[in-house]
């Protein structure tokens, strides 16, 4: 015979009860990696042994918390920005940022797949990633739509990356240097056959 659960907190978190905003979006990352076809509000407060309207003092929906999750899982984005100001080569800034990229969707392949099926909201987390790939590529003589799609093309290949698993390996160092050389020569040359 199991114990019993013990009561649940109802209503508006009393000070210091251990239920901060902090804690609310770790246990929804974690339970989205555990049973992301289970989550809910419901399951979370049963997670966080409380009742479910605690939660909606933080968050007032499911989309808004799940909107808060998957900004502080992609957190790591906000400080590539100074990291790629000091990379003096293409190459070199499209691996740091894929490598922080990377390191995200490896830590959170659940919510990684999430997004990808288009379930969990991502504008805020697209907007971070074009604005640092704009930074990254720079120089090159890229328009925006090229830019736009080269991003696109990045981030499709390290969640095919990060779904390929862990004998992968290093892999994807090689991939980006590869990719980045390409963009370094783009346009190609139309009078060129290739």
């Amino acid at each position: 015979m199991t114990a019993p659960l013990p009561p649940r907190r109802r209503g508006r978190p009393a000070r210091g009860a251990g239920l901060t905003e902090d804690t609310v979006l770790s246990a929804a990352l974690a339970l989205l990696e555990r049973d992301r076809a289970a989550f809910s509000m419901r399951a979370l407060a049963r997670t966080l042994q409380v009742d479910v309207m605690s939660l909606y003092h933080y968050f007032p929906t499911k989309e808004a918390l799940l909107d808060a999750a998957v900004l502080a899982a992609f957190a790591p984005l906000d400080e590539a920005g100074p990291s790629l100001e000091g990379e003096p080569t293409c190459a070199g800034r499209l691996e740091r940022l894929a490598a922080l990229y990377l390191g995200v969707v490896q830590r959170y392949p659940g919510l990684t797949l999430e997004i990808a099926a288009g379930r969990v909201p991502t504008a805020p987390v697209v907007a971070r990633f074009d604005a640092l790939f704009v930074q990254a590529v720079r120089p090159l003589p890229l328009t925006a739509e090229e830019t736009q799609s080269a991003g696109q093309m990045l981030v499709d290949y390290l969640h095919g990356f990060m779904l390929g698993g862990p004998a992968a390996g290093e892999a994807w160092r090689f991939a980006v240097r590869v990719f980045a050389q390409g963009l370094r020569h783009w346009p190609p040359d139309a009078t060129q056959d290739h």
